[in-house]
This record gives C-alpha cells, sequence and structure tokens, in this order.
C-alpha cells in the first residue's frame, strides 16, 4: 500500500511541479498585497500592474480569458487540475509523513536535511495548504462547491478569518507549499543518480 501512495504522491508531483511552484509563490505574494500598494504607492487606485500579473498568475497562469463565453479557458482549468492533483499530493504525502512522525530537521551538512525539511515543513503546513487549495478549486470549477458561503470561502482562501494572524500562516504556508516542489525535485534527483 505504502508503494502504491509513494509512486503516486511522486508520480504527481513530477508533471505539476512547476505550476504548484507557480501558484503557490504568486500566492504568498498575494497576500499582503493591499498593505503592500499603500506603502509604496498609496495614491494608487488601481491594482499595481505587478500585482495583476502576480494574480492572473496565481489564477490561469497568465492565460487571457477567451472572448466567447463558451470558448474553454485552458489556463483556469490547467490551474485547477493541477490544484486537484495538489490536494492528493498533499493527503498522500501526509499518509507517507504519518508512520514516522518525524517533525525535526537535521542539521544542513546532514544528507538528511532535504528529506526532513521536506517532510517536516509539508506536514506543518498541510491544513493550511488543502484550506487554500480547496477553496481555491471553488473558482477553477463550477462543479466543485463547498457548503460554505461565497465570504467565508474568500476568508479562508486569503486568510482573513484571524485577521493578521492568519495572513501571516498562509503566507508562510504559500511560501513552504512553493519550496515543497523544489526539495521533492532534489530528493528525485538524488534518488535518480543511486
Amino acid at each position: 500500500m505504502n508503494r502504491t501512495i509513494r509512486s503516486l504522491h511522486l508520480w504527481l508531483s513530477l508533471p505539476f511541479c512547476l505550476i504548484i511552484f507557480a501558484v503557490c509563490l504568486s500566492g504568498a505574494i498575494l497576500v499582503f498585497e493591499s498593505e503592500i500598494t499603500a506603502l509604496i504607492a498609496p495614491q494608487e487606485a488601481e491594482r499595481l500592474p505587478f500585482f495583476a500579473f502576480m494574480s492572473q498568475l496565481h489564477k490561469w497562469l497568465l492565460h487571457p480569458r477567451p472572448d466567447s463565453p463558451d470558448a474553454i479557458w485552458w489556463g483556469q482549468i490547467i490551474v485547477g487540475i493541477s490544484i486537484l492533483a495538489f490536494v492528493v499530493i498533499l493527503l498522500t504525502g501526509l499518509w507517507l509523513w504519518w508512520p514516522a512522525k518525524r517533525l525535526r530537521i537535521a542539521p544542513t551538512r546532514s544528507r538528511r536535511f532535504i528529506f526532513d525539511l521536506h517532510n517536516t515543513l509539508g506536514f506543518l503546513s498541510t491544513i493550511f495548504l488543502l484550506i487554500m487549495a480547496l477553496t481555491g478549486l471553488t473558482w477553477s470549477f463550477a462543479w466543485f462547491q463547498l457548503p460554505l458561503s461565497h465570504s467565508t470561502i474568500a476568508a479562508l482562501h486569503f486568510g482573513n478569518y484571524w485577521g493578521l494572524f492568519s495572513r501571516c500562516l498562509h503566507l508562510v504556508a504559500a511560501l513552504i507549499g512553493a519550496s515543497l516542489p523544489i526539495t521533492g525535485l532534489i530528493l528525485y534527483i538524488r534518488r535518480l543518480k543511486k
């Protein structure tokens, strides 16, 4: 069973790692958009181009909305499929972590450092990443609905439920989410070299 779960974790991670990295990193950048905008451009009424770019990357990989309402919006679909895969990756990662329950990180010179970093940070951020992923799916797919109001879904996705504290948690979790494809890829390359 663990071998199947490990294979699923790996083979879903490899094709989606770049998209997961881009969505998590752009999401982390957007957490404090309004505060950063107020700080660097307090008179600006419109969204700053940098944040508009990050938002488009986060939601639909910069693929513009089609002119026709019947056209397929590939960027939105690809992000949605990638986030569905990410949910499975997070759940399989939790399954694989569970037997050892290791919550420590070896010294940086140790061969276990990247492995421990991937596992420990992945576990610690899983609940927040799942919250962001599942709520984000409601914008990707009309068929994916949560039994929550739109304002609750938005608060959960953007981390507004406990104010500044939860937004900081979402920032850290999103940055960890962006690091997981990197550390996972390093582990995979190491395994290929053996």
